[in-house]
């Protein structure tokens, strides 16, 4: 209730200033919860046994009757417990910021699909990679700044590099989800889609797909990391 109060507060002002909320404050609130999911989700996942470590805790586990595969699954169940908060309260603006339009466009369906992608397979990739991170790297600062590292190459330095190699922007946003975003909402405030031709849409979903079986690798890797990490089979 309290992450959702903002919310709350945009659509009473929504009632007084429709301009504002569309343009200024549902953008913000959007930037501002994937920022904060992203944070918390990276650094979660790159501490998945700092705290066991830090506490020399890992012999309890060890001594246990739990098998360390069941041990970081139920840890990644708290991730997406905390993923399904935050994308629940996400699209919720995504779908005010929408559809508060006067106007709504084929385009507007399109931005939801991509929008429940993004949500779904890039933070669920998030997720695994930095728990990877996680029991890859004993040092947890270490691990964190890795993870974060890693993140700013994700959605900056890839896309940058991307317009190095081909003098072309015209695809980072598949690279990326934060250009993808930013993409998408101008696009949606201009009214205006040539930008998404279907070769672009192809593109983009070409390489949703890249990251979801990204994701799957991940997840086998820490499962199969759980194993030499806490030295339970």
């Amino acid at each position: 209730l309290i992450l959702y109060s903002p919310v709350v507060v945009a659509l009473f002002i929504y009632c007084m200033s429709p301009d504002t909320v569309n343009n200024t404050i549902l953008p913000i609130l959007l930037f501002i919860y994937i920022g904060i999911e992203v944070i918390i989700l990276a650094t979660r996942g790159a501490s998945i046994v700092a705290f066991e470590r830090k506490n020399n805790m890992l012999d309890i586990f060890l001594s246990s009757q739990i098998n360390s595969r069941d041990m970081i699954k139920e840890k990644m169940r708290t991730q997406r417990k905390i993923m399904i908060i935050f994308s629940f309260i996400i699209f919720s603006i995504g779908l005010l910021l929408y559809f508060m339009k006067t106007r709504v466009s084929e385009y507007t369906y399109t931005g939801i699909i991509l929008l429940l992608f993004i949500l779904s397979i890039h933070i669920s990739f998030l997720s695994w990679f930095s728990c990877w991170i996680g029991l890859k790297i004993k040092n947890q600062l270490k691990a964190i700044l890795i993870s974060f590292s890693f993140l700013f190459f994700w959605i900056i330095g890839l896309p940058c590099f991307w317009i190095l190699l081909t003098k072309d922007d015209d695809y980072i946003s598949a690279f990326s989800p934060l250009f993808l975003l930013i993409e998408m909402y101008e696009n949606e405030q201009n009214y205006s889609y040539r930008n998404f031709s279907s070769d672009k849409i192809i593109f983009i979903y070409s390489s949703f797909a890249v990251f979801f079986l990204l994701t799957l690798l991940f997840r086998w890797l820490c499962l199969n990391k759980a194993d030499k990490y806490l030295r339970k089979t």
